[in-house]
């Protein structure tokens, strides 16, 4: 949810997508990922964490199916913008925001 609202800020409407992980923009017909997470467990050590997409090329992509969803694309937020929005700039809005959930920890 963190990541829906700080995206918000930028003029993106971010959601959620049943039975998918990440945050997605609807634009026509389709929903582009822009942001996903995911989680590890190796030897009994948990990691878990998130990524944006903000300002980076997404040729990337095209070599690869994301996520391993085959029927969707990747965007970033400066696209979906239409105005650059640096990693920068996203990381220190989501840190913020994170700050201020209650019972969160630095």
């Amino acid at each position: 949810q963190t990541i829906i609202d700080a995206i918000a800020s930028f003029g993106v409407h971010g959601q959620r997508v049943e039975g998918r992980t990440g945050v997605w923009v609807k634009t026509g017909n389709a929903m582009e990922k822009v942001a996903a997470m995911g989680i590890r467990v190796s030897e009994k050590v948990t990691m878990h964490g998130f990524a944006v997409n903000c300002s980076n090329s997404l040729e990337p992509y095209e070599h690869i199916v994301a996520c391993g969803i085959s029927d969707a694309r990747s965007s970033t937020l400066s696209e979906l913008a239409s105005s650059e929005i640096t990693p920068v700039e996203a990381a220190t809005l989501v840190e913020q925001m994170m700050k201020e959930i209650p019972n969160a920890r630095s």
